[in-house]
């Protein structure tokens, strides 16, 4: 198999801050660990205890490409384009307390093919009812949407999170999100079974941080996307899970697990799925490894034979 990939263009729109000036967040800070803890991938947040108004940031990545791959029985040659816009809006109550409002959006559905990006052994969500086998799925236009409330008791955080659409408390951080990943022209191959969660159809989650350790738990609908990536995918909560993570200095550690109803739209089984993953950032030297292991359940009620 050959492979040529050639980058037509790469735009990063940097964060810019309103009604205060402030360094704003990186997008890996903002984001790491889906709970409004800063990571070690990025500068802090610093908010001015006194100050009541509102501030927000915005970034953006776009990665436009020629994708050519020569294979055996079939080729693909496609121009192409993977993207995200993240838009976040907070606000400090006093030094204890903060909102914060995330909108993360893609332009995928209308960049990339109905089908999807052609990717040697990618895996995931389906197409035309049939199950994705070479292909990384677009993105749905809104990929994120809802809001964190936290507030400092003593040395310890609570937090308290809301989406409509947004990131299940399981997995490491999102590809996107991850400095080790986040210039990939493509989802890494273990997307899918890692952290594939970050566009979840309703989530509700709580979290606790003290001195670098967190521990979150959350319920959610674990039924992954559907094929229209217009909508939004809202249903009951049906699934739940939970995770533990340090972070401290450039390194970032998290295991988590979660009982998922469902998860595949073309399979009949429950899924207990769990996650472990270390992160390191530090100039070029970014790395995350991670694994995950993922066990089924059949459930008869959802089984058509034919």
């Amino acid at each position: 198999m050959r492979r040529t990939a050639v980058i037509v263009a790469l735009l990063v729109i940097p964060a810019a801050s309103a009604l205060a000036r402030q360094d704003p967040p990186s997008l890996t800070t903002q984001f790491s660990a889906n709970s409004g803890e800063a990571s070690p991938a990025g500068p802090q947040h610093q908010h001015d205890a006194t100050s009541a108004g509102w501030q927000w940031a915005v970034e953006a990545t776009a990665f436009g490409g020629y994708n050519y791959q020569y294979r055996k029985f079939r080729d693909f040659d496609e121009v192409e384009s993977q993207n995200w816009l993240m838009g976040t809006l907070s606000k400090s109550f006093g030094s204890s307390s903060r909102l914060r409002i995330d909108g993360m959006f893609s332009f995928e559905p209308f960049t990339l093919r109905d089908i999807g990006s052609p990717q040697v052994f990618q895996t995931g969500e389906t197409f035309n009812g049939g199950p994705l086998i070479d292909y990384q799925h677009p993105h749905d236009l809104i990929m994120n949407l809802g809001a964190e409330y936290s507030r400092s008791v003593g040395a310890t955080t609570v937090s308290l999170q809301g989406y409509i659409v947004g990131p299940a408390p399981i997995g490491p951080p999102v590809f996107m999100h991850r400095a080790s990943a986040a210039e990939n022209l493509l989802a890494p191959l273990s997307h899918h079974n890692l952290d594939a969660t970050h566009i979840t159809p309703g989530v509700v989650a709580m979290g606790l941080a003290w001195k670098g350790f967190k521990i979150e738990a959350g319920t959610f609908h674990g039924q992954e996307p559907d094929e229209n990536r217009l909508d939004l995918d809202v249903s009951k909560l049906d699934s739940y899970s939970t995770r533990v993570s340090w972070a401290g200095g450039p390194w970032h550690f998290q295991v988590s697990g979660a009982d998922l109803k469902t998860p595949e739209r073309k399979s009949p089984y429950d899924a207990t799925r769990i996650t472990a993953s270390a992160s390191y950032f530090r100039g070029d030297l970014d790395r995350s490894p991670g694994s995950p292991r993922q066990d089924r359940t059949a459930r008869c009620s959802a089984i058509s034979r034919p």
